[in-house]
């Protein structure tokens, strides 16, 4: 083989290599989760006047609208817990964390599983983590005392609302009603609302 057609094969070749470089490097960054953890705060939002809540911070406010569009709740609505989970790529968290709702009754708690935190569109303005699966389970306590008898000595059974979801996405630092927790007795609703925070 001559010196040129070593040459003319080595530029012919040479493009075909280096796109071969780029497409699986290009693939492999629409995946990827930018370095380090990410804090995901949850907050359980409710509309129950009766709840020791906390008024909705102004970092929330862009969800107020969501939760109460089909409902007259927006001045009543409170934030009866919040919780701070941390997660990193590909890992699955599960908490639990208890609620005092009111000053009578025994706690509350929520369960909640995060798991296969992955980005799309890392690097442009379409960036966005996604939750590939999610749980939440709550758990209240409800008196089984019968009619006219004291409630005070009576057991607790409880009610329990769960949901779960295959995939949500979340921009960073913006909230997102991940779903909505239905109870029966008495007829309430709680609203889980997600932030995710890229840690530094």
């Amino acid at each position: 083989m001559t010196k040129f057609q070593s040459a003319t094969r080595f530029f012919l070749l040479f493009p075909i290599f280096f796109i071969g470089l780029l497409l699986p490097a290009s693939g492999q960054q629409a995946a990827q989760l930018p370095t380090g953890a990410v804090d995901v705060r949850i907050y359980l939002i409710s509309s129950d006047i009766s709840i020791n809540g906390t008024p909705i911070p102004t970092e929330l406010s862009s969800i107020i609208d969501t939760v109460s569009k089909t409902r007259n709740e927006a001045g009543k609505l409170r934030i009866a817990a919040d919780f701070m989970a941390r997660a990193a790529a590909g890992s699955k968290v599960e908490g639990r964390g208890f609620i005092e709702l009111n000053e009578t009754d025994p706690v509350s708690a929520l369960d909640w599983r995060i798991g296969q935190l992955t980005a799309e569109g890392v690097g442009s303005a379409d960036f966005r983590y996604i939750l590939q699966v999610s749980g939440f389970s709550l758990r209240v306590p409800i008196s089984l005392a019968k009619k006219g008898a004291d409630e005070a000595d009576a057991p607790y059974g409880y009610d329990v609302a769960s949901f779960s979801s295959t995939r949500s996405e979340l921009r960073p630092g913006v909230p997102a009603v991940l779903g909505t927790l239905s109870l029966a007795k008495p007829r309430r609703e709680f609203h889980v609302v997600a932030v995710i925070s890229p840690l530094d």
